[in-house]
């Protein structure tokens, strides 16, 4: 153990193995899927766990039901465990910041169906203190999220998709000798 404090500039890393800096935080954030083609994904989830490795939620009344993010798979997945051999039935490659990120970055559109049923689902967001919130109070939900938007369709609609979450666009360039040498 002295070993890996020395190697970890001194800091003091505890029985788990790393610092607290890179510890899990425990959360409560919480988000809403609707329009799911797999209807038995339609429901709230609660975060299980999330580190800059991994995001889960669970589903609350049905744990086979889960969204995740891994660094390995580097995009959402939306998948249930006992069908389809736990198959990823939807899935979004928007790269959160688990820390910055309201909800842990979990994506609220975009998400694209793999092996479910037509109809991609949509998200609805639940930041930790928003327990209890409707739908007719999206002004103290935004307000608890850190936003100014009071009416989130209208503001979507009039502004242009956020850089990190446009998609990359990748362009070749090809160089030719004019000796004609190969």
């Amino acid at each position: 153990m002295e070993e890996l404090k020395e190697l970890s500039g001194g800091q003091d890393l505890g029985e788990s193995g790393y610092t607290m800096a890179d510890a899990p935080r425990p959360s409560k954030a919480k988000v809403e899927v609707k329009g799911a083609g797999e209807t038995r994904l339609n429901g709230t989830y609660n975060v299980q766990f999330a580190t800059k490795d991994r995001i889960e939620f669970t589903k609350q009344d049905d744990e086979q039901c889960q969204i995740f993010w891994s660094c390995w798979k580097d995009e959402w997945v939306m998948l249930i465990g006992d069908y389809k051999m736990g198959s990823t039935l939807y899935r979004n490659n928007y790269r959160p910041n688990w820390k910055a990120d309201v909800c842990h970055g979990c994506p609220e559109d975009n998400w694209q169906k793999w092996f479910g049923k037509d109809g991609s689902p949509s998200i609805r967001l639940i930041p930790e203190g928003a327990e209890g919130v409707e739908v007719g109070e999206k002004g103290k939900a935004a307000e608890l999220a850190g936003d100014n938007v009071t009416d989130v369709d209208a503001e979507a609609a009039a502004k242009p998709p956020s850089p990190s979450r446009a998609p990359l666009c990748i362009s070749w360039l090809t160089l030719t000798s004019p000796l004609g040498l190969a």
